[in-house]
């Protein structure tokens, strides 16, 4: 589960830091399901797959990919980059499921056990940092 978390995490710091180096915006897309790929525009080692992984997040529209875009400059403008994602490993209900939160702004996020019922609404306050 940590290895799931620090994939995420090394994909969207890989993304940031290419839109800085190239010099123009770059994406990260973070599809919800299970056994799902994150893919991006400047992901320099490729798509990462979560095999048995199950990834929600907290969009609107939380069946859709969510998609996370950094300026030239690292930063991530658009009010739909901010937002809460979870993996979790569904055959180990007992493990608790792992959260990374994204900020607005410069791109800070942080990372956590997710502490609420899956069932309801992903928001950011469950998302408890260890």
């Amino acid at each position: 589960m940590d290895n799931a978390l620090l994939r995420l995490r090394g994909a969207i710091r890989e993304t940031q830091l290419e839109a800085i180096r190239r010099n123009q915006p770059c994406s990260i897309v973070i599809s919800p399901g299970l056994d799902q790929s994150i893919t991006g525009n400047c992901l320099l080692t490729g798509d990462r797959t979560f095999n048995g992984i199950q990834i929600q997040h907290s969009q609107r529209d939380s069946t859709a990919p969510w998609t996370i875009t950094f300026d030239h400059k690292g930063r991530n403008q658009n009010f739909d980059d901010k937002g809460t994602a979870v993996l979790q490993i569904p055959q180990h209900k007992t493990l608790p499921p792992k959260c990374l939160v994204m900020s607005i702004g410069i791109g800070l996020h942080r990372v956590g056990e997710y502490q609420e019922s899956l069932d309801n609404t992903i928001v950011a306050r469950s998302c408890i940092t260890t």
